[in-house]
């Protein structure tokens, strides 16, 4: 009788607890990866759309390093006296210039300098270290830049050699630490080790708008800018050309006008601020790519361990659910038993995915930018990602279930 072959078909042998764990514990784990990537992405492209608070286009970047050149024979000096300012000169002149530069530091490069600064006659207390960034420029370094002076001015040709209190110029962000609710125009303000008395060494002149100095990630610290004295700097300089067209173009002219000043020295570095900041991500751009190929990986292997469960439990079930469907059992009901199956895999598996990516949230805080570890379209993406591996992997083994010919399981009964 159909009802007697189909009470010694379910006892088909089915696949172990051990296996079913494991596909538990894997979804779970390409879960978890799935979310991270999708943080990963998301401070990716966060970053790369972060405005660094100046105009990257039509700007490129000449470093300029003394040491390369040596001692000069006449002077002793590693650089001629006036260099910088000659070649500064020299460039601002040339086709296709608009404007040209030099700082002390280069910008987005992970580096720069910090200094302990207070209010004149504060003391400079040990929480308060390294409290602001600050750089070194010349006349037209914001013009060049493309940073916006709000209040005040701009250097000039004079402000190099004015005696302490040096003019300075400062970001919006040290106004609002240094002179809440006040114009800092005129003020003046030190900068020393923690314990110093800050002296009247600098004078605001002139107020820019906040920008990134060392990076993206970098928050809009505190900065102030002194002027640079050219004809007696020799450390290393970076000189920032702003031109009309391609900033390409402008290179080999650059390059042949330091050679024609001193033949010994070239530029030890050459690149566009759009090559500059996009390089800046290297790091995020590399995890972005490792999480990307370790959650394809991920999918690959829960895909197929899905498959290859549902593909054995179907082909050892295959007599039960001929039998089933020959006593009157929908087609369509015989196929939801392996879909339940597979539900019992894949919902425990998302809901200890979900539980473990909370438990690590603190744990990659500190990888993101502007985006919170518990970001909902990562987890949303993910859930989606997790939901379509269970459907392809299962699609094969329902697709044969419902093929079966129950006629041909009678005749072999």
């Amino acid at each position: 009788m159909p009802q007697q072959a189909l009470r010694r078909g379910t006892s088909t042998s089915r696949p172990s607890a051990l296996s079913r764990a494991l596909l538990v514990l894997q979804t779970a784990l390409t879960l978890v990866l799935l979310v991270e990537t999708g943080l990963i992405l998301r401070t990716f492209s966060a970053l790369r759309h972060t405005d660094p608070g100046f105009d990257v286009d039509h700007l490129v970047a000449f470093t300029l390093v003394p040491e390369i050149a040596g001692p000069n024979a006449h002077t002793g000096s590693t650089l001629p006296p006036g260099l910088s300012q000659d070649l500064l000169q020299r460039v601002q002149q040339l086709p296709g210039v608009r404007s040209a530069s030099v700082a002390g530091a280069a910008l987005m490069e992970r580096i720069g300098f910090k200094t302990s600064a207070a209010l004149t006659g504060q003391t400079i207390v040990q929480s308060a270290f390294l409290n602001t960034s600050l750089n070194k420029v010349s006349g037209k370094f914001f013009e060049t830049m493309g940073m916006p002076i709000l209040n005040g001015r701009a250097f000039t040709d004079t402000d190099a050699n004015t005696e302490s209190p040096a003019p300075a110029i400062i970001n919006e962000a040290f106004a609002l630490t240094f002179f809440p609710s006040q114009n800092p125009i005129g003020k003046t303000f030190g900068n020393g080790a923690p314990g110093e008395t800050a002296k009247a060494d600098n004078r605001v002149v002139g107020i820019v708008g906040d920008s990134k100095y060392r990076s993206l990630r970098e928050p809009l610290l505190p900065i102030f800018y002194s002027p640079m004295k050219l004809r007696t700097y020799e450390g290393t300089e970076f000189l920032y050309v702003r031109t009309q067209g391609s900033p390409e173009t402008i290179i080999a002219a650059v390059r042949n006008t330091l050679a024609q000043l001193d033949p010994r020295l070239p530029f030890s570095e050459i690149v566009t601020m759009q090559q500059q900041v996009s390089e800046s991500l290297w790091q995020e751009r590399l995890l972005a790519v490792l999480a990307a190929v370790f959650s394809a990986v991920s999918i690959l292997m829960a895909a197929t361990g899905l498959y290859g469960l549902l593909a054995y439990d179907a082909a050892r079930r295959t007599r039960e659910f001929g039998i089933r469907i020959a006593v009157g059992a929908q087609r369509g009901s015989v196929a939801s038993l392996l879909l339940q199956d597979l539900l019992r895999i894949v919902l425990p598996g998302a809901a200890a995915g979900v539980l473990l990516c909370l438990m690590l949230s603190r744990l990659v805080v500190s990888t993101l930018y502007s985006v919170r570890p518990t970001d909902p379209v990562s987890f949303a993406t993910a859930l989606l990602l997790v939901t379509a591996i269970a459907a392809a992997a299962s699609f094969l083994p329902v697709w044969r279930t419902l093929r079966i010919n129950p006629a041909a399981i009678l005749r072999d009964e």
